[in-house]
């Protein structure tokens, strides 16, 4: 008499998903950054210098500059170089009665 077992069942492995980090708009001398469409294409709006932007997982290199994906503060999407942006780095603070 044979006996077969039935076949091993695949386990399924977490792997690492990237987090959008949140970031700020700097270096730009007080001019703000344009937001484009896509990368060096058209321009869609502004970003003032100190504004802070959500940067998510686009990432390309065009003409010599990184740029970054991102969502502004008012939710309005595109991509900007990555010279004018400084990652933020939350870090948790005491409250009273702590």
């Amino acid at each position: 008499m044979t006996n077969l077992l039935p076949p091993p069942t695949p386990t399924n492995t977490a792997t690492p998903t990237p987090t959008p980090s949140l970031a700020q708009v700097w270096n730009t001398g007080g001019r703000g950054v344009k937001l484009r469409q896509s990368p060096n294409g058209p321009v869609i709006g502004t970003l003032q210098e100190g504004s802070y932007v959500q940067v998510l997982y686009g990432s390309e290199v065009v003409e010599g500059l990184v740029w970054l994906e991102v969502v502004g503060g008012e939710g309005r999407h595109g991509w900007m170089p990555q010279i004018y942006l400084t990652v933020v780095t939350l870090t948790p603070t005491a409250t009273a009665g702590q």
